[in-house]
C-alpha cells in the first residue's frame, strides 16, 4: 500500500480498520471477503450464515423433530458468524411459529471437545433432544462421537446436523449431515 504498486485490493477475514482507512484515503477499490465493511469504497462479500442455520432447523422440523437442541458459540460472543447463525435459528423458529427452548441451547467454543461436553449437558435436560444442530462441523463430530459412545443410534434415535461442510464431516461414521456455506473461508 505504501509503495503505491497496487491499484486494487482483495482482503479475507476479519476487517482491519487501519488498512481500510489507508486504502480508502488513496481512493483505491477494495473487496473484502468474509466481513461486512460499510464504507463507499469497499465491496463486501459475506456468507449467508442466517440462511444456513435456518435451512438446518427447517430440515430437522421436516423430519418431525420438535425437541431440537442447539450447540452455539460462546455466550455473549461478538463473533459475527456465530451471531448470524443464531439469527438464522431465531428466523426459522419464528417462521415456524414455535418458541425456542433456551434450555436446549448449549454454549461453547464450537470445537470437537465442546461438542463432547455439549452432548453430556444436553442429555441432562428433559425432555431429551431428538435432534441437535451444531454451528460447526467440529462440534457436530464431537456430539456424534459422544452420542455413539453413550449408545445412541444415529440417525435412528438422534439426528445431528453440522454447519460449514468441513471435510471432517466426511470422515465420521455415520457421516454427518452438514450445511454448506457458500463463500465461507
Amino acid at each position: 500500500v505504501r509503495a503505491g504498486l497496487a491499484s486494487k485490493f482483495i482482503c479475507v477475514g476479519a476487517s482491519n480498520a487501519s488498512l481500510v482507512n489507508v486504502i480508502g484515503r488513496r481512493g483505491l477499490p477494495l473487496l473484502w471477503l468474509g466481513s461486512e465493511v460499510n464504507l463507499p469504497h469497499v465491496v463486501s462479500l459475506v456468507p449467508d450464515y442466517p440462511e444456513a442455520s435456518r435451512l438446518a432447523i427447517e430440515h430437522l422440523f421436516k423430519l418431525g423433530h420438535r425437541q431440537i437442541a442447539i450447540v452455539s458459540g460462546a455466550f455473549g460472543t461478538t463473533d459475527a458468524q456465530v451471531i448470524e447463525l443464531n439469527r438464522g435459528v431465531r428466523m426459522a423458529y419464528e417462521q415456524l411459529g414455535i418458541p425456542i427452548g433456551t434450555q436446549n441451547i448449549d454454549y461453547g467454543d464450537l470445537s470437537f471437545r465442546a461438542g463432547l461436553e455439549a452432548f453430556d449437558n444436553l442429555l441432562q435436560r428433559k425432555p431429551e433432544p431428538t435432534a441437535i444442530f451444531c454451528m460447526s462441523d467440529a462440534a457436530a463430530a464431537g456430539v456424534l462421537g459422544r452420542a455413539l459412545e453413550r449408545g445412541r443410534k444415529v440417525p435412528d434415535e438422534l439426528s445431528i446436523v453440522g454447519c460449514g461442510n468441513d471435510p471432517l464431516a466426511e470422515l465420521t461414521h455415520p457421516g454427518l449431515t452438514t450445511v454448506a456455506i457458500r463463500g465461507a473461508a
